[in-house]
C-alpha cells in the first residue's frame, strides 16, 4: 500500500519509529493511524496496556504488516517515565498530559500538567534517535473563545486570562475550568522555555487544534471519547450545563488534526513553529441544523441564544503543510466531521464509555 504523503524530503524517513503517547485517545488514536498509513512504526503508550490490548489487532488488520506495540506508563508525572518509550524513536509526538477539570486548587494541579509534559521532553534529551517531538497543546492555551467580539489570534498568542482567572481569589468558588486551561497554558509555555534553556538536540513544535470533533477509530473500545462525546450529547439532549460552557468557537476534523500533527513531524522546514488547527467557526446551533438534516424525523432541543466567534486567526501555516504533505488544500467542513461524529455512535447505543468532555476528564 502507497503512502498518502506526497512530499518525498522527509524529516523523518518512512521506516522509521514514531512514539505517541496517550494513543488510545481520540486525537491520539488517529494521529497512529495516520502514521501507519502513511508508512511509519509506532509505538504507542497508554495508562495500562491489557485495557488497550485492542489496539495490537485493530491496527494490524486495518494496516496489514505495519508495525505498531503498546507501552505502559502509568504516571506521567514521575521522573524517567518515558525512557523506555523513548528507546529507538525518531519522533515524539506527546498527545496527553495530566488533566484534572475537578481541581479546586490550581497549584498542584497545574504544577502536574507541567510535570507530564516536562517528563516527556526530559526522557527524549536521554535518546540520540530522537530528531523531532511535537506537543500537542490547546486553542485555549491561545485564548478563551470571545463571541461577537473581534480579536486576532497568532502563534504569539497566549491565554493569560485563564491564568489570572485560575489563581483568582475573588471568586465564591474554585473555577474547575479555568485551572483546566490554565494547565494547558502553562505546560505549553514551560515547554517553550525548556527548549529555550536546554537546547535539546530534536527539533520542538507544537499544535493547537481547536475543538476537535469527527469519527471515532473503535467505538467498541473508545466509546466516544473527550469532545466527540459532546455531540453524542447534544444529539441525546443531554449534558447542557456543560456544553453551555463550549462557547461560540471554532472546530477541527479529528482526521484533518491528524494530519497536521504528522505533517508538521515530517516537514523538514516545520520545526519550532506554532501551528493553530483552526478549520472553522461554529455554534451549537449549527450543529443542531446539521442534526435536523440528518435526522428529520427526530425531535432536537430548541435553538439557543448564542453569539458567533468573529475572530481572526493565523492559521494559514497549518494549511499550507497540508498542503505540502498530503495534498489537501481546506479544511473538513463541519457538516462532514459532524456527520463523521454522529455515524460512530448512531445505532450502537449499547456503546460503554466515551460521554462527554467532563466525564472523561473528570
Amino acid at each position: 500500500m502507497s503512502s498518502p504523503l506526497i512530499l518525498k524530503d522527509l524529516a523523518i524517513p518512512l521506516g522509521s519509529t514514531v512514539l505517541v503517547t496517550g494513543a488510545n485517545g481520540l486525537i491520539g488514536s488517529h494521529i497512529v493511524n495516520q502514521l501507519l498509513a502513511a508508512g511509519y512504526h509506532v509505538r504507542g503508550t497508554v495508562r495500562n496496556v491489557k485495557k488497550n490490548d485492542w489496539m495490537l489487532d485493530f491496527f494490524s488488520k486495518r494496516h496489514g504488516n505495519a508495525k505498531f506495540e503498546l507501552i505502559q506508563v502509568e504516571d506521567m508525572e514521575k521522573p524517567g517515565c518515558f525512557d523506555e518509550a523513548v528507546k529507538g524513536v525518531a519522533g515524539v509526538m506527546h498527545t496527553t498530559s495530566t488533566v484534572d477539570m475537578a481541581a479546586t486548587d490550581p497549584h498542584p494541579a497545574i504544577g502536574n500538567n507541567i510535570k507530564s509534559v516536562l517528563t516527556a521532553l526530559d526522557s527524549s534529551l536521554t535518546e540520540p534517535s530522537v530528531k523531532r517531538f511535537l506537543l500537542t497543546s490547546s486553542a485555549w492555551a491561545a485564548s478563551y473563545p470571545k463571541p461577537d467580539v473581534g480579536f486576532h489570534v497568532t502563534a504569539d498568542t497566549w491565554n493569560e486570562q485563564a491564568i489570572a482567572d485560575a489563581f483568582a481569589k475573588d471568586q465564591p468558588q474554585p473555577n474547575g475550568f479555568a485551572i483546566f486551561i490554565a494547565g494547558k497554558t502553562r505546560a505549553e509555555q514551560e515547554a517553550w522555555k525548556w527548549v529555550r534553556e536546554t537546547k535539546p538536540h530534536f527539533q520542538f513544535s507544537t499544535v493547537l487544534p481547536e475543538t476537535v470533533f469527527g469519527s471515532v477509530l473503535s467505538p467498541e473500545n473508545q466509546g466516544i471519547p473527550t469532545t466527540a462525546g459532546l455531540i453524542k450529547a447534544l444529539y441525546n439532549g443531554q449534558g447542557m450545563d456543560f456544553l453551555n460552557m463550549i462557547l461560540p468557537q471554532h472546530f477541527i476534523d479529528v482526521v484533518d488534526n491528524a494530519k497536521l500533527h504528522v505533517a508538521a513531524l515530517v516537514h523538514p522546514d516545520a520545526a519550532n513553529e506554532r501551528l493553530l488547527g483552526y478549520a472553522e467557526p461554529f455554534n451549537w446551533n449549527d450543529v443542531l441544523a446539521i442534526l435536523r438534516e440528518m435526522f428529520p424525523q427526530s425531535e432536537f432541543i430548541d435553538d439557543m441564544e448564542l453569539g458567533r466567534d468573529i475572530s481572526e486567526v493565523d492559521d494559514g501555516r497549518a494549511l499550507e503543510l497540508l498542503k505540502l504533505v498530503y495534498g489537501q488544500d481546506e479544511w473538513t467542513g463541519l457538516k462532514d466531521s459532524i456527520t463523521a461524529n454522529v455515524e460512530s455512535f448512531v445505532g450502537k447505543e449499547e456503546l460503554g464509555g466515551g460521554g462527554t468532555l467532563a466525564s472523561q476528564m473528570s
